[in-house]
C-alpha cells in the first residue's frame, strides 16, 4: 500500500474548476481507484471543493441531525410497538 498524496497525486477539484479540469481529475481518480495489484493506493482519491460536505448538506435537510441523529432516535416503545405512524407513507404508495 502507498499513500497517493506522498507521491505527488493531487485529489482536489478546486472550487470554480472548469469541465476540462474536473474531467481530468475524475479520470485520474478512476485510474487510481482501479490500480490494484502489487501496489494498492490509499488516501484521499477525489475531493470536490465546489460541493458542500455531506454533513453540511444533511444538516440543511434535517436541522435536528446533529442534536438527534436518526441512529439515536427511538423507533419503538418498550413493548416493541413503532413510535411513528407510517400509514400516511403507505397511503401515498398505494396503487388504486
Amino acid at each position: 500500500m502507498y499513500d497517493v498524496e506522498q507521491e505527488g497525486y493531487d485529489p482536489v477539484i478546486p472550487e470554480g474548476a472548469d469541465d476540462e479540469i474536473a474531467i481530468s481529475k475524475m479520470t485520474q481518480f478512476i485510474a487510481k481507484a482501479q490500480a490494484w495489484g502489487d501496489r494498492i493506493p490509499i488516501g484521499v482519491l477525489l475531493e470536490t471543493r465546489a460541493l458542500s460536505s455531506f454533513e453540511q448538506r444533511i444538516a440543511t435537510r434535517m436541522p435536528s441531525y446533529r442534536s438527534a441523529p436518526p441512529a439515536r432516535r427511538l423507533i419503538a416503545d418498550e413493548r416493541g410497538h413503532p413510535t411513528t405512524d407510517i400509514r400516511a407513507i403507505f397511503a401515498e404508495l398505494a396503487i388504486t
